[in-house]
């Protein structure tokens, strides 16, 4: 089997880099090209006959590679390598690398969906989830610092920054059902869980054409900050499931998945959400994830 191999050299492997990473590919029977997230020929990488893509990094690296996948493209296989991992995390994709490398011969195929937001910035495809209020807060802060923290550290932020939040006003249209209010976070998810492994939704479901959305209002401060104190268990707000989402607000940036957009233009903005297409990808087989 020909495997393309794309790797984030700044991602955290246990010293393991591309060329480690495809010796134990070599050793597992594959036939391995390698090739750097940061080259700027990577994308022409993603062309090359392959029978799977392997990804190797974090969150931003795993989205990248599938924003830039080609029609017909063959699935893709993670080995997270990222802080917060929430991609693979949430699809019970853990362990060594050459562990994971042995499980691809037993692999499910699943299709996963990709969708795109509609804005003030154009489109984007979103592969984990799109937010408002706290989260998106902090990355706008931190992206303007370029500061990286580990995943304790950037839950004691998020809980550090509720406390203080500003609430944000904004308008949902949840398929034919309106929420209108303001929040204190909002997230709009493909994936159960965000930011630094939160699973405020943990019943999504990234294969079913649904997205789920939090939606954090003030008087909810004290369950939420008590619940991430807790550091797991069931969340305190309901996640809501909706096929096709619109989003308008008038203050504050938005998170794109791993990226930030800020105010550019004049409020009210407005956001839509539809399914863009699917991507196949390898997950344990489905009787591990129950």
């Amino acid at each position: 089997m020909r495997v393309t191999l794309i790797h984030n050299p700044s991602a955290g492997l246990d010293g393991l880099d591309g060329i480690a990473l495809a010796s134990l590919m070599l050793s597992a029977g594959y036939h391995v090209r390698q090739q750097s997230r940061k080259s700027k020929s990577f994308p022409a990488a993603l062309s090359e006959p392959a029978d799977l893509i392997a990804v190797a990094g974090g969150d931003g690296t795993v989205i990248t590679v599938i924003d830039r996948l080609p029609p017909q493209a063959p699935p893709i296989a993670i080995i997270p390598a990222g802080n917060a991992n929430n991609i693979a995390n949430s699809l019970g994709i853990g362990g060594r690398p050459q562990e994971i490398i042995a499980a691809w011969e037993g692999a499910e195929r699943r299709k996963l969906d990709c969708w795109e937001a509609h804005g003030p910035w154009g489109v984007r495809l979103i592969v984990e989830g799109v937010g408002l209020g706290a989260l998106a807060d902090i990355m706008a802060k931190h992206k303007r610092g370029h500061r990286k923290f580990s995943v304790e550290e950037a839950r004691t932020h998020l809980r550090e920054r509720l406390d203080k939040q500003r609430a944000r006003a904004a308008r949902l249209r949840l398929d034919d059902k309106r929420i209108e209010g303001e929040f204190v976070l909002l997230e709009i998810l493909n994936f159960p869980m965000v930011g630094p492994r939160a699973a405020l939704a943990p019943d999504a479901d990234p294969f079913d054409g649904t997205l789920d959305v939090v939606c954090v209002r003030p008087e909810d401060h004290d369950l939420v900050c008590a619940w991430l104190d807790a550091g797991g268990g069931p969340p305190p707000i309901a996640a809501k499931r909706a096929r096709d989402v619109t989003l308008t607000w008038e203050d504050g940036p938005v998170h794109l998945g791993d990226k930030i957009w800020e105010e550019s233009s004049t409020p009210p903005w407005t956001m839509t959400m539809r399914r863009a297409r699917s991507v196949d990808i390898l997950t344990p087989p489905l009787r591990a994830l129950r």
